[in-house]
């Protein structure tokens, strides 16, 4: 309850009074732990809203294999670029969801209810887009995909966009432009992002990016280095050791962990050289 009443302080529920059942849609609130922190999730799939979204065209969001691309043609590039140290940080947007309204058409028929108390509920109206919508999806990568145009096009700037991450790599030496460039953009575009902090590192030559790291120490020499961040492997190893022991785990901990080793065995410690576009390399670093 204390998570919506933050909400409601920021603008993004209001609380609200009487709701016809039969022209108004409610969704259920329930959080999710998810590692350190707990989400609120917006289940808009019991009242119908869910099923009566679709998208004619596949949606289309980019991955590490963008950064990949763009660190392979600069290394095979004529001239200086060939040779250059290159760095790289990701930049986060803060509440990404919640930095857009929904209209005033659609306040006026969504709600969420909450459970405050043994018998009773607390119900919302929705100002902001909620976490558990699929129109939410649709809409928020609409903008992502143009902060990401906007940014490629107008400033050159050489990332690639996933949801609500953003992640750059650039010459050692243009570190700062870029970082200014980027961080200017955003704020002149209202786009409100972390800016100190965990989620707001310096450029480096060893950067993390949608759970693996990238090593360009080596960038000039033809190569680099992309595999899995220390705490994931310690993760997966423990989490292996607890399946080996036969100690119990739960159902979501198991569908995680399937998925986590599907990637671990694809991803393990990839070498990227310049003189191929294949990954020669897969040394297994756990």
């Amino acid at each position: 309850m204390q998570e919506t009443v933050a909400e409601v302080d920021k603008g993004w529920l209001a609380e609200c009074g009487e709701v016809d059942m039969k022209r108004q849609f409610i969704a259920k609130r329930f959080p999710i732990q998810q590692k350190n922190k707990m989400r609120l999730i917006d289940d808009f799939s019991v009242c119908g809203v869910n099923s009566t979204v679709g998208l004619p065209e596949k949606l289309r969001v980019e991955s590490v294999d963008q950064i990949v691309a763009i660190l392979l043609a600069m290394m095979r590039s004529v001239g200086k670029t060939q040779k250059l140290p290159w760095v790289g940080r990701t930049f986060d947007l803060k509440s990404a969801y919640k930095q857009f309204g929904v209209s005033e058409s659609d306040a006026n028929l969504l709600k969420i209810a909450l459970k405050s108390g043994p018998d009773a509920v607390k119900l919302f109206d929705v100002l902001a887009l909620p976490f558990g919508a699929t129109g939410s999806v649709v809409a928020f990568l609409r903008v992502a995909a143009s902060l990401a145009f906007i940014g490629t096009n107008g400033l050159y700037i050489c990332w690639s966009s996933f949801f609500d991450d953003f992640t750059s790599v650039t010459p050692q030496s243009l570190a700062e432009n870029t970082k200014f460039y980027i961080e200017s953009m955003f704020r002149l575009i209202g786009i409100e992002f972390a800016a100190e902090g965990d989620k707001a590192p310096p450029y480096d030559q060893v950067f993390k990016s949608l759970g693996l790291q990238f090593d360009l120490r080596n960038i000039s020499h033809g190569y680099f280095a992309l595999g899995h961040t220390e705490s994931r492997r310690r993760e997966l190893l423990e989490q292996i050791e607890t399946m080996t022991e036969g100690r119990d785990i739960s159902v979501s901990v198991k569908s995680g962990f399937t998925c986590d080793t599907s990637l671990l065995r694809s991803v393990l410690c990839v070498e990227v050289r310049a003189s191929s576009c294949t990954f020669p390399s897969r040394r297994v670093r756990v």
